[in-house]
């Protein structure tokens, strides 16, 4: 398969030199500590009620919900469990990620309404179970803002504004002076959206809806090469050597959908999320960046950076393609451009080099919106995607996808059912 599930490839690479295998890992690749749980190695055949496929959080968590369930449950990635997290900035948001304008073109105002609302029911659900759990993962809150520069993305802004406001998203309008005083950012307008949006590490906080799987006796199989998943009259088998997974539901919550889902590809988008690392900044460079806050531009699609505990910056950018090729020229050209437009936000960070630089590939619908839920062409499936970066929409697909399985109707699941991608 050109794309197995629960794979995708990752290039990353450091402007240190490497001490360790680690320095060459994407920033979000901490040590396990703290969050260790059993893995299972497949032999022969194993028959579980629901087979979960993906390394993410939407994969991670879906496993826990379903497992809290009373069903046999496994969890299954070709690679490390956390390996579709490392990307984005580990933000637990309160509103999705495609633009409340958009979608309440493409849906209507009550259709965005729930959306938004579930989104956060969502994000503010996986929150509570993580500081519940006590997993340390890095939790914190940090304050929320769209921000535009005042000429012609300010537009857009006010756009985005009315249709939070229709959607009764709270978003406070904040003027050049008050942008300039509270996130040091010159001749710019903003919208605070939240006061206290979630952060984490992503990859520790799926390395604890794993654990959390596992305490309700979900078996987790890593690193399990996959030849082909078949349909079966029963359900659904996985197909890995000479060893066999069956289940009698598939849930399919990757970052790259495999090959044998090709036929919904057509109606989704697979892009990019590429991301870079600044080291700790000096405290007069700092001081000028702002107050700690998640920042999102507007006009430059995707740009959005936050402060890490230690005093460094984490930088990220949505890029509306799934890049073909990922060798070095293509990382260092990507994050080139990310700095570049990071340095017209914040020109004093100017000369500042990225001590990791990494893309990931992400997958939802073409709307923007995650998709979950079955679809008639895939008996026995349960499809759960929406982009790794946006944990609450994680968090959301994996509900979604639960309440699926479980024969239970969901408040949004008939607008991000697979069913609305024809």
């Amino acid at each position: 398969m050109a794309h197995p599930p629960g794979s995708c490839k990752v290039i990353a690479l450091t402007t240190r030199r490497p001490a360790s295998a680690r320095t060459l890992a994407p920033f979000w690749v901490p040590p396990e500590r703290g969050l260790a749980f059993p893995r299972t190695r497949l032999t022969g055949r194993v028959d579980v009620d629901v087979a979960v496929l993906g390394s993410g959080l939407t994969a991670s968590l879906s496993a826990a919900l379903l497992a809290r369930e009373g069903l046999s449950v496994a969890l299954v990635a070709t690679g490390a469990i956390g390996d579709d997290s490392a990307c984005g900035l580990g933000i637990v948001g309160s509103v999705p990620a495609a633009s409340a304008a958009e979608t309440r073109s493409a849906h209507g105002v009550r259709a965005t309404r729930a959306i938004w609302s579930a989104t956060r029911a969502a994000g503010a659900d996986l929150v509570s179970m993580l500081a519940r759990w006590k997993a340390p993962c890095g939790l914190e809150r940090l304050p929320s803002y769209l921000v535009a520069s005042d000429d012609g993305p300010a537009a857009a802004l006010e756009r985005e504004h009315a249709a939070l406001e229709a959607c009764g998203t709270e978003a406070t309008w904040l003027g050049p002076t008050r942008v300039m005083a509270t996130l040091g950012l010159e001749r710019t307008v903003g919208l605070r959206l939240a006061d206290g949006d979630g952060v984490v590490d992503p990859v520790r906080a799926t390395l604890a809806c794993a654990r959390s799987a596992t305490a309700a006796r979900a078996i987790v199989v890593e690193r399990l090469a996959i030849d082909r998943i078949v349909r079966t009259r029963l359900g659904v088998d996985v197909h890995a050597g000479r060893h066999v997974l069956g289940a009698t539901t598939c849930v399919v919550a990757t970052t790259v959908l495999p090959d044998e889902y090709r036929a919904l590809r057509r109606h989704l988008a697979e892009t990019t999320v590429v991301s870079c690392a600044l080291p700790a900044l000096p405290a007069a460079v700092r001081k000028r960046l702002g107050r700690p806050a998640i920042c999102e531009a507007v006009g430059m699609p995707g740009l959005a950076w936050r402060p890490v505990p230690d005093g460094r910056l984490v930088l990220t950018r949505h890029i509306p393609v799934a890049l073909e090729h990922t060798d070095m020229r293509t990382v260092l050209g990507a994050t080139g451009e990310l700095m570049y437009d990071f340095t017209l936000q914040h020109p004093h960070v100017s000369g500042e080099q990225p001590t990791a630089r990494w893309l990931r590939p992400v997958t939802a619908g073409i709307d923007g919106l995650p998709v979950a839920g079955r679809h008639r062409a895939f008996p026995g499936h349960v499809f759960a995607l929406a982009r790794a970066d946006r944990l609450a929409e994680c968090a959301l697909a994996a509900r979604v996808a639960t309440s699926a399985v479980m024969g239970r109707a969901h408040a949004v699941s008939g607008w991000l059912d697979v069913s609305r991608v024809r």
